[in-house]
């Protein structure tokens, strides 16, 4: 069996963690494989391959990342739930869903500056959306990015907020379809930045959590050098 083909038998094996958790019949409906369970329900996963964690009110799945897609504007990384469920992420924006309700079939953004040089005062900036049900090719958003403090009311597996740079997003031409604000936490230490959290939505009432998920233990701390002349 080709290694693709490998990649996608151990992907349909992916465990989902479930709760019931009340008020997300359209996250239910939206996303199949969702269901619901904290952080002590993390299911059992392959440690040879990487995670997303998507969260919606209690509510969890673990994507894992069949592969990466070339593109001038940055890498795209294409997750898959056990229910077929498709989200792409490039930059920890989402650029492309498969299998919701509503689904963002194509995401055309404006080019963006680094992370790094976000201004103080934000700026705008532009996005085309093909989203289906319903034909609707082309919609065009005008977009608000600036920086804001940590908040508390986050909950992350890898990092405490008050270690991340944050930045709010909100939709500057208002209309019925608007998106409420999303937040994104980033890690400014590395090479490039990384979005290591992020709450983003797909209309005014879907919005998931997302957050690369780790499989790997963290490492055992060294053992004590033995004492010279200790008793043996």
């Amino acid at each position: 069996m080709s290694p693709v083909l490998l990649k996608f038998a151990a992907l349909s094996l992916l465990v989902l963690v479930v709760g019931c958790t009340s008020g997300a019949d359209a996250f239910r409906d939206s996303f199949r494989g969702l269901l619901p369970g904290g952080e002590a329900d993390v299911p059992q996963l392959k440690p040879d391959l990487s995670y997303l964690r998507l969260g919606n009110a209690g509510r969890y799945a673990y994507l894992g990342l069949g592969y990466t897609e070339a593109h001038p504007a940055g890498e795209i990384d294409v997750w898959y739930s056990a229910a077929g469920e498709v989200i792409k992420l490039q930059g920890g924006r989402v650029v492309g869903t498969a299998g919701l309700v509503p689904d963002w079939r194509a995401v055309r953004l404006a080019p963006l500056p680094d992370w790094r040089h976000i201004p103080a005062a934000g700026l705008s900036y532009s996005r085309e959306i093909d989203q289906m049900p319903g034909y609707r090719f082309g919609l065009k958003q005008t977009l608000q990015l600036r920086p804001i403090p940590a908040p508390t009311d986050v909950s992350l597996h890898r990092a405490q907020p008050a270690e991340l740079s944050w930045f709010e997003e909100t939709q500057v031409d208002a209309s019925a379809d608007s998106l409420p604000p999303v937040r994104f936490a980033v890690d400014l230490r590395q090479t490039p930045p990384r979005v290591l959290y992020s709450e983003q939505c797909l209309s005014p009432s879907l919005c998931f959590s997302f957050e690369p998920w780790p499989t790997a233990a963290p490492p055992a701390a060294p053992a004590a050098p033995a004492t010279p002349g200790g008793a043996s």
